[in-house]
């Protein structure tokens, strides 16, 4: 069995080192990995290639040219069974697409081999044979794609954004109040230290949490901290779709008198922002108000949006 971790696994080795993992070379169904993965414009930029040595932790790398190591690895290798754990969800609507489509759908479905995939993208489950919903550690449904419906609870709550912005907080208490309610962090479960919910130990590095978990550990304690500028890196890339609407309406409200910066791969959780950045390959290519911005039936963000349109209304 192959594994590509939530949090990558990255050797102080090669780049090529990282894939191969201990696997005889195989020029063809390397260089298709390699295509699969969209790596080729990240080793173009390598001083030595694939030949590049990662520092340790792959600390030389981004977060999504991690992952998208990590998933090379698991697809190159020759397991029958392959479990990915949210692998698409430092990666942006592009490049995502195109790992789903050519490296899970391509290289691994059209080889049938048996994929496991955890995700809280839901656009991605019609491709599907079964769909298993998990909901506080149980297991909720369990069915085809088509079996889910708006009758489901669950289903029904991925599609509903809450934009009632009427909450006026007036004190740091309510702010508390508010934040427990739309924060639910895990519930009846015993962690290190034995205890349960708010006091439930954290062991080092916050490996008895979920890296979800840890990002709502990070948020809170960022919300809680009153600062006036807030910068948000990926901090919701590992949260599921109810969740991430809580903290949507959590940000509108609790700090629409503070600056909050937003790092994000997840084109509608910055929709609402005044202005935003568009980057590639570390430069700036697109600078203006959302509104311009999808004015720009050719620009970069546009067609971003659409992709992602494209995905959830194939839903």
């Amino acid at each position: 069995m192959a594994f590509a971790a939530q949090r990558p696994w990255i050797q102080n080795a090669t780049l090529r080192d990282n894939i191969l993992c201990g696997h005889s070379m195989d020029r063809k169904r390397y260089d298709q990995v390699i295509s699969a993965c969209a790596l080729e414009p990240d080793i173009a930029l390598l001083p030595a290639g694939d030949l590049t040595e990662i520092g340790e932790r792959g600390v030389t790398l981004s977060g999504g040219q991690k992952q998208r190591v990590n998933m090379a690895r698991a697809i190159y290798s020759n397991a029958e069974m392959v479990l990915l754990d949210d692998p698409l969800s430092s990666l942006d609507v592009h490049v995502g697409g195109h790992v789903f489509e050519s490296g899970i759908m391509g290289l691994l479905r059209e080889c049938n081999r048996t994929v496991v995939l955890v995700t809280n993208q839901l656009q991605y489950l019609q491709h599907a044979d079964v769909v298993i919903v998990i909901e506080e550690g149980e297991i909720t449904h369990r069915g085809p794609y088509n079996s889910l419906s708006v009758k489901n609870q669950w289903w029904s709550r991925q599609f509903i954004l809450p934009m009632d912005r009427s909450t006026d907080i007036n004190n740091i208490e309510e702010e508390r109040a508010l934040l427990q309610k739309q924060i639910n962090l895990k519930r009846g479960s015993k962690h290190a230290n034995g205890k349960e919910g708010p006091d439930a130990g954290v062991s080092s590095g916050g490996e008895n949490f979920s890296v979800g978990e840890r990002q709502l550990f990070c948020l809170a304690r960022a919300f809680l901290r009153r600062s006036r500028i807030l910068i948000m890196d990926e901090a919701t890339a590992s949260i599921d779709t109810e969740t991430g609407n809580k903290l949507h309406e959590l940000l509108t409200t609790a700090f629409a008198d503070r600056t909050v910066i937003t790092i994000a791969h997840r084109v509608d959780s910055i929709l609402e922002s005044d202005r935003i950045v568009v980057m590639s390959k570390g430069k700036v290519v697109e600078f203006d108000t959302p509104n311009n911005l999808l004015d720009d039936k050719d620009g970069v963000f546009s067609s971003l949006v659409l992709a992602s349109e494209r995905g959830q209304t194939t839903l």
